[in-house]
């Protein structure tokens, strides 16, 4: 079954097919309160390494702080689900965020950075996938 719909053939099977479709596409978008948290945590963590960066003993909090706002965001990114191949883009976008931000020791701001791209192509393809429901509903009334 694999979360797929099994719906009746015929018109209305169908129309009820491209609901569901649209309605999990709904569930797929990164809702804004999910996405503020995580924002603040890693802009928090981003800010922290920023100015932690004067002082010894700020710097080892802030890899701590950054390596765990880091791990938080990663699982998120896996256990968010969703299609394979955008889970998987969520984890390489964060990945790549992770190790940029470890390469300039976290002077800019790149797992905020990287939190808004994984954000913005999640809710890209949520919408498309929205429209093309809606649109499918529409032509079936």
């Amino acid at each position: 079954m694999n979360g797929e719909f099994t719906g009746e053939i015929g018109g209305s099977g169908e129309l009820e097919e491209q609901e569901w479709k649209r309605r999990q596409a709904e569930k797929d978008k990164v809702s804004l309160v999910e996405g503020l948290l995580l924002l603040m945590l890693a802009a928090t963590a981003d800010l922290f390494e920023i100015v932690a960066g004067l002082t010894i003993i700020l710097w080892l909090i802030g890899l701590v702080l950054g390596s765990l706002a880091s791990g938080i965001i990663f699982m998120w990114a896996i256990l968010r689900g969703g299609e394979g191949y955008l889970v998987s883009r969520r984890i390489i976008i964060n990945l790549g965020g992770w190790f940029l931000d470890a390469v300039l020791l976290g002077i800019l701001p790149i797992r905020t950075l990287a939190l808004l791209l994984t954000f913005w192509v999640n809710n890209r393809h949520a919408n498309r996938r929205i429209k093309e429901a809606t649109e499918r509903i529409v032509n079936l009334k």
